[in-house]
């Protein structure tokens, strides 16, 4: 027996040997010498955890996906139209459409990630963290508008609301002189008086404290009405014409001709826009359509999309803002901020940036697909817009963000030298919040021939006439200083008389100042006004500071009130591809309490609670004004 037990020990450490010496036997050699290495073990042991562990949050990510669809509230919901209820099943996904593993990646050796030149933050030390700022703006561009030639608009100070172009200034009708000084007392839209008529309460406002006086907007009004421009719909724009380069000059001339007085928001609005040549003697606009159509003309390979996000906010809340991107950011997406040029506290503005680049520098440190010289994906807008609430620098500020988005573009290529768009631009303020999760939102853009479609509400209730006919102007208040917009009449002018003819209002042309509304440029059989709350596609963006038609119809409703809710709107209808039907989907994907008017449309647990009133098809909620809220939909929504 006990010859039996040796002989099956034997035959057993005899197979344990044998076993070990085939497996070192084909081991290369670096790995034969560091296999004795026990730290070099544990090192292969944790990426192994690292790769269950990535493999483990898809499997929930996707039952989570699943769980979404076989919620039995769907089966409540009201659907407008089809695509609506095509959408909202699919929930924005394909069955299909699985996150990437990247397993080529994983087989592929890579050099180890250099170092970031940025020093490490010491939360304990507040000296580094300042003295760490002047690099975070190297990366955290508040980027500055780099035409290479400063332009006339800004070199030249002219006035009565006068313009700079080609080293002279652009004057109204009835002033003139090198700085548009002298005033023509002959002329009778130069002698009139402002006589505001429609505010909450016009005696907080003094005309003298308006950024444009009556004279200059009634003298200009007056030349447009001459020029036959207030009174004639924008002509259609025709692909073949769009960026003729060598006609940019002249068109734009007479853009700023035709659309004075010009404020320092208007001129603001148009540095983001043009570009001088010739030692500022000729001009043409920044950004070209063909350009951008066929260097950035085709979207990723992947169904996972690229998006833009555009953040306006008029003062800064951290807290608000990091919960905010602890939900929408990716390193591949693309973010800018627009800060409100009221806001002037430098030290939050600091602490902003600050945040921002650790973000980004943590991200990029996490992932291994991407470059280490990766662009930074946010940034901030250095020259900012001072707005007053329903004025139209609230649309500038957007604008302008579409211009630094494509800007992006250009740099992230660049970089990397991939050619790469993102589909959507994606309008935020501070108090909007996801109610589904990042990875939802780009399958929805994805699905249901979303990449091409822009989601852009119109309501069936037109506005109301008074926000188009009528001259509206930015004033300070006499005791606060704070900024309102004001509708008004000219005290001596006789187009006041108007007159009244089944409700539609028929102006004097021929009084003082002409026609001193911008309701006659427009076709309000063609379009209906809506929220200015929106997805928009690449293409649309592209079209809106590229196109002399959008930017025309842009500084033609420089004097309406609340243009944010019409100019979007009113552009898709007059632009080239508007009758392409599928270009378009009147929903925005909002949730909006218009039943809480009582307390101002806020959102509140009982609306998290109760799926935002099973509203279940919307990506974002409007007027979230806490934390404890966001917190709950953080919470029930967006945890993996």
């Amino acid at each position: 027996m006990k010859k039996i037990n040796l002989l099956f020990l034997f035959i057993f450490i005899s197979t344990i040997i044998t076993i070990t010496f085939f497996r070192d036997s084909n081991k290369p050699e670096s790995i034969k010498n560091n296999s004795i290495n026990s730290n070099n073990k544990n090192f292969d042991n944790n990426n192994t955890n690292k790769n269950i562990n990535n493999k483990i949050i898809v499997n929930q990510q996707d039952q989570n996906n699943n769980n979404d669809n076989n919620n039995p509230n769907t089966n409540k919901i009201f659907y407008n139209n089809e695509r609506l209820k095509k959408n909202h099943q699919n929930n924005g996904q394909n069955d299909n459409n699985k996150i990437p593993q990247h397993e080529n990646y994983l087989k592929k050796k890579r050099e180890p990630r250099p170092q970031s030149n940025l020093k490490k933050s010491n939360n304990n030390n507040n000296n580094n963290k300042n003295n760490n700022l002047k690099e975070i703006n190297n990366n955290i561009k508040i980027e500055k508008i780099n035409n290479s030639i400063e332009l006339s608009i800004n070199k030249i100070s002219c006035e009565n609301g006068g313009i700079g172009f080609s080293s002279k200034c652009i004057c109204s009708y009835g002033y003139s002189g090198d700085k548009c000084e002298i005033v023509d007392n002959d002329n009778p839209c130069t002698q009139v008086k402002m006589n505001i008529e429609y505010l909450y309460n016009p005696n907080l406002v003094s005309p003298d404290k308006c950024i444009s006086s009556a004279p200059t907007i009634c003298c200009w009004s007056k030349y447009r009405t001459i020029s036959n421009i207030s009174t004639s719909k924008l002509q259609d724009s025709n692909l073949s014409d769009l960026n003729e380069e060598q006609q940019h000059n002249e068109i734009i001339k007479s853009i700023l001709t035709n659309y004075g007085p010009w404020t320092e928001n208007d001129k603001k609005m148009i540095k983001y826009l043009i570009k001088s040549n010739d030692n500022d003697i000729t001009y043409q606009l920044k950004y070209n359509t063909k350009h951008f159509m066929s260097k950035h003309d085709q979207h990723d390979n992947h169904k996972k999309p690229k998006l833009a996000f555009v953040l306006m906010i008029h003062k800064i809340d951290l807290e608000a803002i990091k919960l905010l991107f602890d939900n929408i950011y990716k390193p591949k997406h693309y973010y800018v901020i627009h800060i409100d040029n009221n806001f002037k506290d430098e030290n939050l503005i600091n602490e902003l940036k600050f945040y921002l680049n650790k973000i980004y520098e943590l991200k990029i440190k996490n992932n291994m697909l991407l470059e280490s010289n990766y662009p930074n994906n946010i940034e901030i807008l250095d020259t900012r817009f001072d707005g007053a609430w329903g004025s139209i620098a609230l649309v500038y500020s957007e604008i302008a963000s579409y211009t630094k988005l494509f800007d992006m573009l250009e740099h992230r290529h660049s970089i990397t030298g991939r050619k790469e768009k993102w589909s959507h631009v994606i309008n935020l303020s501070i108090n909007d919040f996801p109610i589904k999760t990042i990875e939802k939102l780009e399958y929805f853009f994805a699905s249901n021939g979303n990449i091409k479609r822009s989601f852009l509400n119109e309501e069936d209730k037109e506005k109301e006439i008074i926000r188009y006919n009528k001259p509206w102007v930015e004033c300070k208040t006499i005791e606060d200083n704070k900024s309102n917009m004001v509708g008004f009449n000219f005290e001596n002018n006789d187009s006041n008389n108007n007159n009244y003819n089944d409700n539609n209002l028929i102006e004097n042309e021929n009084g003082i100042c002409g026609c001193t509304g911008m309701e006659h440029t427009m076709d309000r059989s063609k379009y209906k006004e809506g929220s200015q709350w929106h997805f928009i596609t690449y293409k649309f963006a592209n079209y809106l500071i590229s196109d002399f038609k959008a930017i025309k119809r842009l500084f033609s409703m420089k004097f309406s009130y609340i243009p944010d809710e019409s100019f979007f709107q009113l552009a898709k209808t007059e632009s080239y591809f508007f009758n392409e039907t599928d270009s378009w989907d009147f929903s925005n994907y909002r949730f909006i309490p218009w039943y809480n008017s009582a307390i101002g449309l806020k959102v509140g647990l009982e609306e998290v609670q109760n799926n935002f009133n099973n509203q279940t098809w919307s990506y974002f909620t409007r007027k979230v004004y806490t934390t404890d809220v966001k917190k709950a939909i953080i919470e029930k929504y967006l945890k993996d």
